[in-house]
């Protein structure tokens, strides 16, 4: 309740006991004076005065609230609009990322064949390893063991036609010599997934002339822990090219 309505409801009351006292006053009098209806008459128009300020204030209250009320539905729908554009704009942001990872899986993918389709043509073909066994025949062909005797012993040991298979044959070419699971293993763990460097890295090492050479080449190059499994593959492979 405003100060103002609380002032205005004390008179109004003031004046309505005071007309009633007037009035109980002229009730068990036997006469009644004229200054009785003079003053009734001033009373009731401060009363109607009285009311008049009373409803003039409740428009007033009425009217703000009004206009409060105004004021909040126009807030909430300003909010909801800009609700709405901020889940859109949450959509738009969504799907531009669904773009982006599509993106990256489709040259995930691209970069994965590529790779696969470099590997693939560096395995040796079934001609090519034709060809290298026609060559290893043509120098093995032929050769055999001196035949040994037995000082003491009368029977000569059997003729060796042929040099027994070696159990771990020597490696003429280390790209040829790692498979497809080693070389993604390797170039994963060993060369931070370049395929260019590995490629070029395993060039160096095939240039060289002995298995100390190409080891202190990767000791100078690479910061390898030579304990770790996999850099223990790659270097039995690389002792099998000099062997």
């Amino acid at each position: 309740m405003s100060d103002k309505r609380k002032i205005y409801i004390d008179q109004l009351l003031r004046e309505l006991r005071a007309l009633e006292e007037s009035i109980k006053e002229v009730r068990t009098s036997e006469s009644m004076p004229f200054s009785f209806f003079r003053e009734s008459f001033s009373k009731t128009q401060e009363i109607s005065l009285l009311l008049h300020k009373l409803e003039f204030l409740q428009v007033e209250d009425m009217k703000n609230q009004m206009e409060k009320l105004v004021f909040f539905l126009s807030e909430s729908e300003k909010k909801g609009k800009d609700q709405e554009i901020e889940l859109e704009r949450a959509r738009q942001k969504e799907i531009e990322l669904d773009k982006e990872l599509e993106e990256a899986r489709k040259s995930e993918k691209i970069n994965y064949e590529a790779q696969l389709q470099e590997i693939e043509k560096e395995i040796p073909k079934e001609n090519e390893v034709k060809v290298e066994q026609e060559i290893v025949k043509t120098y093995t062909e032929g050769f055999v063991l001196p035949e040994y005797k037995n000082p003491y012993s009368d029977k000569p040991t059997p003729k060796a036609t042929e040099l027994p298979p070696t159990p771990n044959p020597a490696i003429i070419d280390l790209k040829k010599g790692v498979s497809i699971n080693d070389r993604f293993l390797f170039q994963r763990e060993l060369f931070n997934n370049n395929n260019h460097l590995m490629n070029n890295t395993i060039d160096i090492l095939n240039s060289m002339e002995s298995y100390e050479e190409a080891e202190k080449h990767i000791r100078e190059n690479f910061t390898w822990d030579f304990e770790n499994p996999t850099v223990n593959d790659f270097i039995t492979i690389l002792r099998k090219r000099f062997k």
